[in-house]
């Protein structure tokens, strides 16, 4: 995570907001195919216990080896209308990113399987090392002006060495067995709501760069790309504690006691971690943001600290996920919280957009994602029956405990 930050904050050195601004309109493509062939694949491989792993694993590989080849399978088909939407400079970005989409829908597979085995070393090793390599060649590819393609260059370095770190650690290789069945059960369980799910969580957490790049201009879609990144690093953190705790609610799955236990102490060490963190760097930010990125990102500062707000209150939101999708096989909840998110986005986004530019989309998804969340923390309590004085309770008696931990007390 901190090395992510701190080689983004060197390429920003590097880069102009426009770079950050065309490649992440670019991917907002991926976004839509990641909508598109999302039927609750990965949630199937590792909530659904009854069929051999071997088995499991070799139809989700096949499943992602044809789904890797949609993108470029319809730029082939529709290339005429491709090149008349994409300026031809770009087209060379877009073709490295369909492979770059190839391994990472590969990889899916083997991670996984990781995840399932609960091999959390080796997922980090491998990340870890991917994050490195990649930042060190896009860093290097920046010093030599090739600006966007930097970005892109980074994201197919990325791709391709987690896919040959989790094929290399995973307990599973590869297998040619496919199981109607299987496939199946995961798409009737989490296949029809991750699919509805999907296409309101594009609209409401990836919709916002392109309508901003449509509306005004790639610069302000950068600055915007560049303050979401910086702000939701607290996702990164969200991300750490999922993998702890996602083997841990599918394997109690129906129990409130224990997903209970787990929920209360991963939120106790969050807030310890991050609500302060972040919050200190919002405010700070106007001396920051100036000497770590550079004079040209200035502009970027209130878009920053109105998406930091997005960042806390959403690493909070997304611990919900897990609980109700792994714990208790309930994906509907998730696809009705997106509707609310995606209307305020599509009702009060272009207003925003066209007067206050990037800030006024950086705000409008810090509020709906306020909402939503008090919507969901509200689902989530009834679902692990949890009462409010309770939570308090146990909260603050975990917090307690996580800051002696962070201190180099063992309280466990």
């Amino acid at each position: 995570m901190f090395c992510t930050i701190a080689f983004t904050f060197a390429l920003a050195r590097l880069l102009c907001p426009s770079d950050f601004g065309a490649v992440a309109t670019l991917l907002f493509f991926f976004d839509f195919f990641n909508w598109a062939t999302e039927w609750g694949w990965e949630q199937g491989l590792m909530a659904n216990r009854e069929a051999p792993l071997s088995r499991a694993a070799s139809t989700h590989l096949w499943i992602r080896i044809v789904t890797g080849f949609l993108p470029l399978l319809v730029i082939g088909l529709f290339f005429p209308l491709v090149v008349k939407m994409i300026p031809p400079h770009r087209m060379t970005l877009l073709s490295i990113l369909c492979l770059a989409y190839f391994f990472e829908k590969m990889s899916l597979t083997y991670r996984t399987v990781l995840e399932r085995t609960y091999k959390l070393k080796h997922l980090a090793a491998f990340e870890f090392s991917a994050n490195v390599f990649s930042y060190t060649c896009a860093f290097i590819a920046a010093i030599f002006g090739l600006g966007a393609m930097s970005l892109v260059i980074q994201r197919l370095v990325e791709k391709m060495t987690m896919f040959f770190g989790y094929l290399w650690s995973s307990p599973w290789k590869f297998g040619i067995e496919w199981d109607l069945k299987i496939a199946k059960a995961s798409f009737k369980t989490f296949g029809i709501a991750s699919w509805s799910g999907g296409i309101l969580a594009l609209v409401a957490y990836t919709s916002m760069i392109p309508l901003i790049s449509s509306l005004v201009g790639t610069h302000q879609a950068g600055l915007y790309s560049r303050a979401f990144s910086m702000g939701t690093f607290p996702i990164m953190l969200t991300a750490i504690f999922q993998r702890l705790t996602l083997p841990i609610y599918a394997h109690n799955q129906f129990k409130p006691d224990p997903i209970r236990r787990v929920f209360i102490k991963a939120q106790s060490y969050k807030f310890i971690l991050l609500v302060i963190p972040q919050a200190m760097l919002a405010i700070t930010s106007y001396w920051w943001i100036p000497i770590f990125l550079g004079p040209q990102w200035i502009e970027v500062i209130p878009v920053y600290q109105a998406l930091a707000v997005y960042g806390i209150v959403r690493a909070f939101y997304d611990d919900v996920v897990p609980v109700l999708t792994y714990g208790f096989k309930r994906p509907w909840e998730i696809a009705k919280n997106h509707v609310v998110q995606a209307v305020i986005i599509v009702t009060l986004g272009p207003i925003a957009v066209i007067s206050m530019k990037a800030l006024g989309g950086a705000i409008v998804m810090s509020f709906s994602m306020v909402v939503v969340t008090l919507i969901f923390w509200r689902k989530v309590f009834d679902t692990i029956q949890c009462r409010r004085k309770d939570f308090i309770l146990q909260f603050a008696i975990v917090f307690l405990r996580a800051r002696r931990f962070v201190r180099g007390h063992k309280v466990w």
